[in-house]
């Protein structure tokens, strides 16, 4: 299978402050599907990403990476700009002619997983399917009965304070959704796990909700090119970086 990067530059404008966003697009040809991937626990977010995004493009699917500078993820990040910006992203690729075509998918991480819920809600439902692992969807309570995309819980059951949270959220939501507790301790550690079993467990349910998609006739692949998102009218508009 053969890939190529390409640098993806977001602009966003809230109440007139500029604001971007980077990321890594990887697609080719027969992709079933885009995910997009936000980690928003501590520690080091890109080499995680890297391994996952790996492992999804072996089993068929296209990957967006998305880069944050200091502050703008992690277990303290604001929740509504982090969402804002996976909007900003969701947009691109639904407006990107090499991924237009393609089902979107967030698998989403720590508190990543709470901002990927509040963009789905903000976007009125047009993510295709959702993973939450390890989430921390406190921020998120009040809202949970709005997701519209199906989603799946991928939970530790001994982080008492996730499991609390994606338990409540998981009662409170209408749509298609599952709870699924990770191997605890000693097992997950013997096995490899969250890598192959994550992205094994994320693509099932990917596959399941998710639009058959097929590539785009013509289309050039791999994908090398950058790009920008104006969000200064509605609807954003994509224009090739300077």
């Amino acid at each position: 299978m053969t890939t190529g990067p390409s640098a993806v530059v977001v602009s966003e404008r809230d109440s007139g402050a500029p604001m971007s966003l980077n990321g890594t697009l990887e697609t080719f040809p027969g992709a079933v599907g885009i995910v997009l991937l936000v980690d928003g626990r501590s520690g080091p977010q890109e080499a995680r990403n890297q391994c996952v995004a790996r492992a999804f493009r072996r089993r068929g699917w296209a990957t967006l990476i998305l880069h944050f500078g200091p502050g703008e993820a992690g277990e303290d990040a604001e929740v509504e700009p982090l969402a804002a910006r996976l909007i900003g992203a969701h947009e691109f690729v639904r407006r990107n002619p090499e991924t237009s075509h393609l089902g979107i998918h967030f698998l989403a991480a720590g508190s990543g997983a709470a901002a990927a819920l509040l963009a789905e809600v903000m976007s009125n439902g047009r993510t295709d399917s959702i993973v939450c692992f390890a989430g921390k969807l406190d921020p998120m309570a009040g809202l949970v009965d709005q997701v519209r995309a199906p989603t799946l819980f991928l939970v530790d059951p001994e982080n008492l304070e996730v499991l609390g949270q994606s338990l409540d959220a998981y009662h409170r939501m209408t749509c298609i959704r599952q709870f699924q507790l990770l191997p605890s301790g000693e097992r997950r550690r013997e096995s490899g796990y969250p890598l192959e079993e994550l992205v094994a467990k994320s693509g099932q349910w990917f596959r399941r909700h998710g639009r058959v998609t097929r590539p785009v006739a013509g289309a050039g692949w791999p994908v090398r090119a950058e790009f920008i998102i104006e969000g200064d009218s509605d609807p954003l508009t994509i224009g090739a970086a300077a």
